[in-house]
């Protein structure tokens, strides 16, 4: 090389000053964080819009349907406790029921039937209607 393109590269090359360490200035740190910011928000917003909401009506929603669920499985245990011990009266039973919480019930008459083949069958049974603010559930009890 001659000493002329040793000058024109000495001359376009980087020049380091006394006590400069290399980094980022103040300037590109700030546009950094303003870019993630940015990114934060926009991920935030879309996740609140696509995610399902659990707020204060969820749980007042799952307290509803376990308050049902629980209720159901009250009038059930002591409906199987009659059949075991072998005293059941369902009309006693269903009479003497008093819902807990904010729980209401029905109790309507209806009978099953089916005849197939060589067989044909007729059952009454109690359709008890839970009720527990806009949650409704049904549960069949059979003589």
């Amino acid at each position: 090389m001659t000493a002329a393109v040793r000058r024109f590269f000495a001359a376009r090359g980087p020049r380091r000053t006394p006590g400069f360490t290399p980094g980022f200035t103040l300037i590109e740190l700030i546009i950094i964080f303003v870019i993630g910011a940015v990114l934060a928000v926009m991920v935030t917003t879309l996740a609140r819009e696509t995610m399902p909401h659990f707020g204060n009506e969820t749980v007042i929603q799952v307290d509803r349907q376990y308050d049902l669920l629980r209720e159901i499985e009250d009038l059930q245990s002591a409906y199987r406790r009659q059949i075991e011990a072998g005293t059941l009266d369902l009309d006693a039973l269903l009479a003497g029921w008093t819902a807990t919480g904010d729980v209401s019930f029905t109790v309507s008459s209806e009978t099953v039937s089916d005849s197939g083949g060589s067989f044909t069958f007729s059952t009454p049974v109690r359709k008890v209607r839970f009720t527990c603010g806009d949650y409704v559930m049904y549960s069949y009890f059979a003589e």
